[in-house]
């Protein structure tokens, strides 16, 4: 039984989000400050990783300036 192109796909997806994941959370440890989709502002001062990678906002009032 041939495995489908769906596996396969679902696969490149999830490594594709962990690379992305990766360039912004290096992006901000070196002092970059990135939005996100939703328009967050995502920098050093007011974003830290949590035990499981993702990234969490501290400042909830941070805005552009």
């Amino acid at each position: 039984m041939a495995i489908s192109n769906e596996i396969f796909e679902t696969y490149r997806i999830q490594e594709r989000v962990k690379e992305q994941k990766r360039a912004i959370k290096l992006l901000i440890k070196q002092g970059y400050t990135v939005f996100d989709l939703e328009g967050n502002m995502l920098s050093k001062d007011n974003t830290k990783v949590d035990k499981d990678g993702n990234l969490k906002k501290t400042d909830q009032n941070a805005s552009y300036k």
